[in-house]
């Protein structure tokens, strides 16, 4: 998503940052980025509390005000409660430092005076943040009020001054203000590179020390614990620039216990391509078109009499290409891993949507809504599930191992595990991604991990592949339609599914502008996903930080995959560095001289 901001901000914006602060470098551009982004991210954050109901104390780091129902709760209950206010106040996501202070204040009983008995700060709470953004707490001996206690009206009884005095056990606790994965090795002993593959970047135009410096650029990310695993690829001419892989399949993620096997990631090793998913089961939609048993104009409801209700009767198959449906929220009932394997049921949910807006008026980005329609579509008109028509399109022709809809259960402990890193994301944020998901960005981590995700097919999330097999499919697509001397695709089927729909028109899911094709993600003459000067560049992004694209103008196919899911981290600089050095790398020495995508010569 910051890459996503960061690319909209226009050519402008983007020498401004890099002259921000005195700086000229790419880093500290992106640096300066980060920090005002974070900056308003902690206002939210500030907000968010006071929504919560809890009271920040100058006086005190970290204070707050816990409302008890009744003051005669046994110890571990009352533990409990400090265990949940503790938890409630990391969700606001304030760096804890020591002393935290915390009061109780207890509601009225029936019939007693509306005010409330207020508790002191106790300062026998304190914490300290370890290295892997836990903190952890000691808590003793924490008391309710020692004021007295107001006597019940008509009552008779004089205020007790011992009412309302509680303790609670010593007790340790542990919590995430921002996770980071287990580093276990340096860089280089953990890193795969395919043996003979990689060639001197010079053979094809290319700038080593830029290219070195992308790589120096995923080292640093990997070390700073926000990925398990990180998988390279880059091609330039056809000739493979990178082919490598850094990390861990498991044994090093948060939730992992402590000396659990570590499983060292390879770079044939596969990982989920979550939305980048999208441009393959486009690609699908588009060679169906090609051979004229859809048509991009066809109305959805002709394919699929039961889906023109509720104001969906007119949204065509170029709608949901082009994410103008109105079906951007993604109903959370389609998340239910017992519904995956039952499409008809999420259909029938579908079918039941109400579109957000006039189908064709606005665009809004539809993370998953829109590729159970695809699968329908095309089995409606070839009989065959959407899994069969991508093995005889394009995994056979590109003789691929993976490139596949999840995996069959017994090839899950290859695929590499994703694990949400970085600092938890605050509202409104929070809630663009639930409404785009259906579910918070931890909850679709879990998700991706389940083996019934991946048993079945979600067509826009789920296509699992190494980074070698993604670059040879947008070679394809680079090369005019051709995998060696096999066309798969002809070349105006790619010209119309790359041309631009949108221009840079604002998101009204992402709340961003963007340039979208059929399928894909768009470059730009300036600042844009797929770094500077990539006006021609195709590909897409998937949760949170994998990439994938092709820029003709460069004679360059990329995929980088990462298994870490943050949002919000300061490491992210180096992602973004990757990204853009990598393109700077490449001179655009087609562009002008060849109108993308061109047949092999």
């Amino acid at each position: 998503m910051l890459l996503a901001l960061f690319a909209a901000l226009g050519g402008t914006a983007v020498r401004a940052l890099f002259t921000l602060a005195g700086g000229t470098s790419l880093s500290t551009g992106l640096t300066t980025f980060f920090l005002a982004t974070f900056g308003a991210n902690a206002l939210f954050a500030v907000r968010r509390m006071s929504f919560m109901g809890f009271v920040a104390d100058p006086a005190a780091p970290a204070m707050c005000v816990a409302r008890c129902r009744k003051s005669q709760q046994p110890d571990g209950k009352r533990a409990n409660q400090i265990l949940h206010i503790v938890g409630s106040l990391l969700r606001t996501k304030y760096s804890v430092r020591p002393p935290m202070s915390l009061g109780f204040s207890r509601p009225r009983r029936k019939g007693e005076n509306p005010r409330l008995i207020h508790g002191p700060p106790n300062p026998q709470l304190s914490g300290t943040v370890d290295g892997t953004g836990h903190v952890r707490c000691i808590v003793d001996s924490v008391r309710a009020s020692e004021g007295p206690t107001l006597a019940r009206k008509g009552s008779g009884k004089r205020p007790d001054s011992t009412q309302g005095r509680c303790f609670a056990k010593v007790f340790e606790m542990s919590f995430r203000l921002y996770t980071r994965c287990q580093v276990e090795a340096p860089a280089e002993a953990v890193t795969s590179i395919r043996p003979d593959v990689e060639i001197d970047p010079s053979e094809v135009g290319a700038d080593p020390q830029e290219l070195k410096a992308a790589w120096h650029a995923i080292t640093r990310l990997y070390a700073s614990g926000m990925h398990p695993a990180i998988s390279l690829c880059v091609r330039r001419r056809g000739k493979t620039l990178f082919d490598r892989a850094i990390g861990h399949i498991s044994g090093t993620l948060p939730d992992d216990p402590t000396g659990a096997p570590l499983v060292p990631v390879s770079f044939d090793t596969p990982f989920c391509l979550a939305s980048a998913s999208k441009p393959i089961t486009a690609m699908l939609i588009h060679k169906l078109v090609e051979r004229r048993l859809l048509g991009l104009d066809d109305r959805v409801a002709d394919h699929l009499p039961d889906f023109g209700q509720h104001g969906k009767e007119t949204i065509t198959i170029r709608h949901l290409l082009t994410h103008r449906a109105g079906l951007a929220i993604t109903p959370k009932a389609t998340m239910d891993l017992e519904l995956l394997a039952q499409p008809d049921k999420i259909l029938e949910l579908l079918y039941a949507e109400t579109p957000a807006w006039t189908p064709g008026r606005h665009m809004g980005y539809h993370a998953l809504t829109s590729g159970f329609l695809f699968a329908a579509l095309i089995q409606s008109v070839t009989g065959k599930t959407i899994d069969q028509v991508l093995d005889e399109e394009i995994r056979q022709p590109m003789a691929t191992r993976w490139l596949r809809y999840g995996a069959a259960r017994a090839d899950h402990a290859l695929i590499a595990q994703n694990a949400f890193t970085g600092a938890h994301v605050p509202p409104p944020f929070s809630l663009l991604v639930e409404r785009a998901l259906g579910m918070d960005v931890p909850g679709a981590v879990r998700l991706m991990n389940d083996p019934r995700f991946l048993s079945t097919a979600v067509p826009s999330a789920n296509i699992v592949a190494t980074a070698e097999e993604t670059v040879r499919f947008f070679e394809v697509l680079r090369n005019g339609g051709y995998s060696g001397r096999t066309q798969i695709f002809k070349r105006e089927t790619i010209r119309e599914a790359i041309a631009n729909q949108s221009g840079m028109e604002p998101d009204a899911t992402l709340l961003l502008p963007f340039r979208y094709g059929m399928g894909f993600m768009l470059g730009g003459e300036y600042a844009s996903l797929f770094g500077l000067h990539a006006r021609h560049a195709f590909g897409h992004i998937g949760l949170t930080n994998t990439l994938c694209w092709a820029d003709p103008d460069r004679d360059l196919s990329v995929a980088l995959l990462t298994s870490g899911k943050p949002v919000l981290y300061p490491e992210f600089v180096s992602f973004a560095e990757a990204v853009f050095r990598i393109a700077g790398a490449c001179p655009r020495d087609s562009a002008g001289t060849s109108s993308p995508p061109h047949s092999p010569k």
